[in-house]
């Protein structure tokens, strides 16, 4: 048995020549007292996360960027960093999906957490936000009051004082847990629910090949580009405008059909719940997509995607094309069979008798996705649930790139979630509150 390893990793931003109060100074007295808790003493290191992380232990990571830290590794260095860094400082936004499921790295520490951990009494009884594994949670007292995915959750403790404690009480016990598991254990393992580790699992395997992975990289907006959103967002995203006064987080998309223009995601982790805001961007203006069709319309005219008669090209535009401009706020589930729809799991007799009628209706009629080719172009059709609503989708790929969406919502009020709260429940997310 080995003895519990931390370490703490700075990577200075890149073109940066010192390091910024904001990653050491901001980080170094959170980092001193996850030490003092678990009776460790933990180094710090200046540089590339491949090239100076230790060969063992944890790793408390602060980085711009996670997946760039982890993409400049090889293959096999990847792979077992993963299972060791826990990013400090990260975006709340889709951080389940994005950043701890692919990944399977040990926990996270959100900004805002973080944050609020910084104004909040030394030692006080109880902590709450570390994003960590339910099951390794569950072994040191803490729950998940909200915010969860298959299997990670928002750890919450009454018997912690703060986070620091809770995430040093959270590696030892995961610590004990791999070095339970034997020496066979592979890198990329996490912790089943029943808290023996366990390997990812495969993917289901797909009818047609799933949407390209398109990478997000950091992008620094310049004080005109600010300007410009700021605007966009007054023009078609009012609710979105509070937010920008405070901090976010900007990520472009780097999407293959839009030469001339940028795509770019605005994360925004405060107030509660995350929002994220995507834009379309040129040499002379910024543009809303959410809920705003018509502007990806009109990117697309001044700059025609190519290929669009390809089927797989097509497709994986009209997938990006409508998540970008979904009006569906609160998210939506694309789902291939009734049995998919997930329905509240108490349900009264009136429920039960209207799921009833609506499976005689559209029991058959739900389906994987349809693709055709017309003389108008590629058209997929897909059944969606949205706000309660069930929704058959027909998009449009004409051959210049003009991306079309009809709607036909064919029930409503339906016993299901609104979809205010998501979890991830077999790989795939749905409403759960």
């Amino acid at each position: 048995m080995t003895s519990l390893k931390i370490t703490w990793v700075y990577e200075p931003q890149v073109g940066a020549e010192h390091p910024t109060a904001m990653g050491l100074d901001h980080f170094a007295p959170f980092v001193e007292q996850v030490g003092r808790y678990a009776s460790v003493t933990i180094p710090r290191t200046d540089g590339r996360l491949c090239d100076v992380a230790p060969d063992d232990g944890f790793i408390l990571l602060k980085t711009s960027s996670t997946h760039r830290s982890l993409t400049e590794c090889s293959d096999e260095r990847r792979a077992d960093l993963a299972s060791r860094i826990v990013p400090l400082g990260v975006s709340q936004t889709r951080v389940f999906e994005n950043l701890l499921e692919p990944l399977s790295i040990p926990a996270a520490v959100d900004s805002m957490t973080h944050f609020e951990w910084t104004g909040s009494a030394p030692d006080a009884l109880g902590a709450d936000g570390l994003l960590g594994l339910k099951a390794i949670g569950a072994q040191i007292g803490a729950n998940c009051p909200f915010l969860s995915s298959e299997r990670y959750c928002y750890l919450s403790s009454k018997t912690h004082h703060g986070l620091p404690h809770l995430l040093a009480d959270y590696l030892a016990a995961l610590h004990a847990a791999r070095q339970q598991a034997g020496s066979g254990r592979s890198p990329l393992e996490g912790v089943s629910p029943d808290g023996a580790p366990t390997s990812i699992s495969a993917p289901r395997p797909a009818k047609r090949r799933p949407p390209i992975k398109l990478l997000r990289k950091p992008f620094q907006l310049s004080p005109t580009q600010l300007t410009r959103l700021r605007e966009a967002a007054e023009r078609d995203a009012h609710a979105f405008v509070d937010r920008l006064s405070g901090p976010i987080d900007v990520h472009e998309i780097t999407q293959p059909w839009l030469r001339r223009h940028r795509v770019l995601e605005i994360g925004s982790a405060a107030p509660f719940p995350a929002r994220a805001l995507f834009v379309v961007v040129n040499d002379r203006e910024i543009r809303v997509l959410n809920a705003r069709l018509e502007n990806l319309q009109r990117a697309a005219a001044e700059d025609p995607p190519l290929r669009m008669e390809r089927e797989d090209n097509a497709a994986d535009y009209a997938a990006y094309g409508h998540a970008w401009t979904t009006p569906a706020a609160m998210g939506e589930l694309r789902i291939e069979s009734f049995d998919e729809i997930p329905w509240h799991a108490r349900l009264d007799d009136k429920s039960r008798q209207q799921i009833d009628e609506l499976r005689a209706r559209f029991g058959d009629a739900i389906r994987p996705e349809e693709r055709k080719q017309t003389s108008e172009g590629w058209h997929f059709r897909s059944w969606w649930i949205a706000t309660r609503q069930l929704i058959e989708r027909e998009l449009i790929v004409e051959a210049n790139g003009q991306l079309r969406r009809i709607d036909q919502v064919h029930a409503e009020y339906l016993p299901l979630p609104p979809g205010r709260h998501w979890k991830l429940v077999d790989g795939r997310l749905i409403p759960a509150g």
